[in-house]
Formats: C-alpha cells, sequence, structure tokens
C-alpha cells in the first residue's frame, strides 16, 4: 500500500481514506481525529461545549485547546 497523504499514527488492517475538504486523509491520522473531535464539539449544547473545551485546555493544554478550537471555528 501506499504512504497515504496524512500519514496514519502507525499500521492498520482496516485503514482507508477518507476526504475531508478535499484532502484525502487515513482514518487513522490525527488530522482525521482533529476533524472528528471539532465535529463532536460542534454538535454539543453551549453549556457543554464550554464545559469539554476547559477540560481540553486543563488536560491537553493551550496548544492543544487552540488546534481545537481553530478546528471548530472552521466549522464542519
Amino acid at each position: 500500500m501506499p504512504p497515504l497523504p496524512s500519514e496514519p499514527c502507525c499500521k492498520h488492517n482496516d485503514e482507508r481514506l477518507v476526504t475531508v475538504r478535499g484532502r484525502a486523509l487515513s482514518n487513522y491520522s490525527e488530522d482525521y481525529r482533529r476533524y472528528c473531535e471539532a465535529k463532536m464539539v460542534l454538535n454539543m449544547k453551549p453549556k457543554d461545549r464550554n464545559i469539554y473545551m476547559g477540560k481540553v485546555l486543563d488536560k491537553r493544554g493551550k496548544m492543544a485547546w487552540n488546534e481545537l478550537t481553530l478546528e471548530v471555528n472552521r466549522g464542519v
């Protein structure tokens, strides 16, 4: 199998390409994980979204919070 445009974290037998915003991504890539997380956050009620984003900031730090905020602001 040729290397994928967005590299996965490791090799998986069920890996597949997923198109997100015109880009082909591995369903195991970090880019796809971020997209899915942002999609989940966008579907939350505002109060739950604020709680979740606060936990991201506390547990994963400002950089992860910024990345997720950018992805959420892009919309799904």
